[in-house]
């Protein structure tokens, strides 16, 4: 099954340095991810880009062996929202339903379950969610018995729960059949002002879970990652 990705390279650190090239045991961030996706036979991911973008295209092209499926750059001002990048990215895209996902954060996530997920639920957006006992700055889903998201939560309000991984699975269509402002963010203007009016599926993985943006997350990864991805390791996920 051909299989497309989009990721959103954009998040930058206090300095203006993109997180997704933050160097883990002498290697970028972005190519951890590129390692994890590999795993499922993507055949082509779109990379969104606007902060540092000549730097990040030069540390693509300069190590090709290193990914291994065809790609795109699609270039946002540094001001444009994610659900603005998201739509132009898709331009470059012709599944029905689309991986969408962060560069700065690594969710341990079987893609072969979570796809099969979404088009088995037939969601307009299926979201992988983790268990955290830290939910501050982030957003939280409650679902209901048949794993439909029916409410949103501020992470903040709640001292636990089931936080947005920064991993989607998007059925195009729907998603293409709204009238968005020229931008949007995805998360607030689509995720949850449409919860109402769309299915949102909601899976949750016990999966390895990590934010590069959030304090220690790099010193975290420069001790965790050489186990998540010694070259037998298979992906450590149980979804629900």
């Amino acid at each position: 099954m051909h299989r497309d990705c989009i990721i959103l390279c954009h998040q930058t650190d206090k300095e203006g340095n993109l997180l997704c090239l933050q160097e883990i045991n002498g290697k970028p961030f972005i190519e951890y991810v590129a390692m994890y996706l590999g795993k499922f036979h993507i055949c082509k991911i779109i990379f969104s880009i606007s902060a540092q973008s000549e730097k990040f295209k030069e540390y693509i092209l300069s190590n090709r062996e290193r990914f291994s499926f065809a790609f795109d750059f699609v270039e946002q001002k540094i001001e444009d929202k994610s659900g603005k990048a998201i739509l132009h990215a898709l331009q470059y895209s012709d599944t029905p339903d689309v991986l969408i996902m962060n560069g700065h954060t690594f969710f341990d996530v079987n893609i072969d379950d979570f796809i099969a997920w979404q088009q088995t639920k037939m969601g307009d957006v299926t979201l992988a969610l983790v268990h955290q006992d830290d939910t501050k700055n982030g957003t939280t889903a409650h679902l209901d018995e048949k794993n439909m998201v029916h409410e949103f939560k501020e992470g903040a309000s709640e001292k636990s729960g089931l936080l947005l991984g920064g991993l989607y699975c998007m059925f195009r269509p729907s998603f293409l059949n709204i009238n968005f402002p020229d931008d949007f963010s995805f998360e607030d203007d689509y995720i949850k002002k449409y919860n109402k009016e769309r299915d949102f599926i909601g899976m949750i993985s016990e999966g390895y879970f990590l934010d590069s943006s959030k304090e220690g997350a790099i010193e975290k990864a420069n001790r965790e990652f050489p186990v998540i991805f010694k070259p037998t390791a298979a992906v450590h996920d149980k979804s629900q």
